[in-house]
């Protein structure tokens, strides 16, 4: 006896994701076809929740972004030396470096900072510092020996570099 085929229609609508003739199907297709300011202005026109429609543009850009590459799940020594540095940067963590079956490394690609996480990090420690009695910090680190004695305050930090960053 055969299958009967499905009665829903999601799997038929745009990319098989949405229903046929859904709101949020057009928004897709007019997204595809004519990007986002354009679908954004049809969702507008056709009454739809703004917040609603950007929260579904988002998912759309999103799914139609390429995937990186799944990174290797590690390197060889030999490989080592015929990677080129913009496929360390393409990592997308460490990533262990064998020699046979034994890890002799790991390799760890750098990236900048984000500069107004940094910021908004490096604000939350001086505002816990400001809390914090210095002199019993002091005898707290005693115990470690000689610690790093430079004041590493934002402001000092400033003064280092000669004045330059964001105040």
């Amino acid at each position: 006896m055969p299958v009967e085929a499905s009665k829903s229609r999601t799997a038929s609508g745009h990319k098989g994701r949405h229903r046929i003739g859904s709101d949020r199907e057009k928004v897709h297709r007019l997204f595809d076809l004519k990007g986002e300011q354009a679908a954004l202005q049809f969702a507008t026109k056709s009454g739809l929740d703004p917040d609603t429609v950007r929260r579904w543009l988002g998912s759309f850009a999103k799914s139609s972004r390429a995937a990186k590459p799944a990174p290797p799940a590690r390197i060889s020594i030999r490989d080592l030396q015929k990677i080129s540095g913009e496929a360390i940067r393409g990592l997308r963590g460490p990533t262990p470096i064998k020699s046979g079956e034994t890890t002799v490394a790991l390799l760890i690609p750098l990236t900048a900072a984000d500069p107004y996480r940094l910021a908004a990090v490096l604000g939350q420690a001086e505002a816990l510092a400001k809390s914090h009695d210095a002199a019993i910090d002091d005898v707290a680190l005693a115990q470690f020996g000689d610690v790093d004695p430079v004041n590493w305050s934002g402001e000092e930090v400033r003064k280092l570099k000669g004045g330059r960053g964001r105040r």
